[in-house]
């Protein structure tokens, strides 16, 4: 019989027995929900990432004004997407996220990270608005942990935290994390470029494969989206052969699931917002897709970024 967390509990609720609880679910972390109270999912879940490019509240503040027509657009084709668990990038608030995602249909998690100093926007002349990652995650979906990854800022005021939520999956529990990299950095190889954002890119670059290796060495199942600034496809590029060799020898579980998906930017074919799954045995990413806006002329596309979606099935 297969054991389950719930099968788990049942066994020794009749004892009083820290390490036998200890035995079934192993160490946590402070959760926002018990997952005793969610059992393991056997619902196919579809993922998103989508950039959307200085979402502010309200909307016609900050670099990308948006008129109410705008955020309809923007609140349809977020609909059409038919995802159940959403990576933001660029979202100044909730209440920014709210304006397409409602708050009665969504629960709307966004990066604690500190407001960083403000800019004058080069299109505009606008004040700039805060950029933040957030998900936005349907209602119903029980999220057993978040997590606030400040180390990928490197204390530097500007750089985006790392979010993860933790939710269940056919596989169990499964990390799920957002991630929006330092910009500038586009070339093959961070550690042999003269620009300027690299250096920076190169200690972000560092700190993610030791996370996703960490991962790896604990076989929990996770899964990684976002805007990486960073053309992860090519054939050469030095972060995609670090994240998918383990340093231990081991063969690593990684897929890249978007590794042959072509951007939507009508200028930039490479795409730069990446999918990664690891860890899965009973489940499968399948049916990625680059979701395009009804009109990807580039004036009229309703962000520089196309939201990009798989979901995760049982084998």
């Amino acid at each position: 019989m297969k054991i389950t967390q719930a099968n788990c509990f049942k066994a020794v609720l009749g004892a009083v027995v820290l390490s036998q609880i200890t035995a079934c679910f192993g160490p946590q972390e402070s959760n926002q929900q018990s997952e005793l109270s969610a059992p393991m999912s056997s619902e196919a879940l579809t993922f998103a990432t989508w950039n959307v490019e200085h979402l502010a509240y309200p909307a016609n503040k900050g670099c990308k004004p948006r008129s109410k027509a705008d955020l309809a657009a923007m609140q349809a084709y977020a609909a059409n997407l038919n995802a159940d668990i959403i990576a933001l990038q660029e979202v100044a608030s909730a209440q920014a996220i709210a304006q397409i995602f409602p708050q009665d249909q969504w629960q709307i998690i966004v990066s604690k990270r500190a407001d960083s100093e403000v800019y004058s926007c080069r299109e505009t002349g606008n004040t700039s608005t805060q950029q933040k990652v957030a998900f936005a995650i349907r209602k119903g979906i029980p999220v057993l942990k978040q997590h606030h990854y400040d180390e990928l800022a490197l204390g530097l005021n500007g750089l985006r935290y790392g979010l993860s939520v933790t939710v269940d999956t056919a596989d169990g529990a499964t990390e799920v994390m957002n991630v929006h990299l330092k910009s500038g950095c586009f070339v093959d190889d961070y550690e042999k470029s003269d620009r300027k954002a690299c250096p920076t890119f190169s200690k972000q670059a560092v700190w993610l494969d030791k996370w996703f290796e960490s991962k790896e060495a604990s076989k929990q199942p996770y899964i990684v989206m976002g805007d990486f600034n960073h053309r992860l496809a090519t054939k050469n590029n030095r972060l995609m052969q670090e994240l998918a060799n383990n340093s231990n020898g081991s063969t690593s579980t990684l897929e890249h699931i978007t590794h042959d998906v072509v951007s939507c930017h009508p200028r930039y074919p490479a795409p730069i917002d990446h999918l990664f799954a690891g860890g899965f045995n009973q489940a499968k990413p399948v049916n990625v897709q680059m979701r395009y806006f009804a009109d990807n002329k580039e004036s009229a596309m309703l962000s520089d970024h196309c939201a990009v979606t798989f979901t995760l099935e049982n084998k």
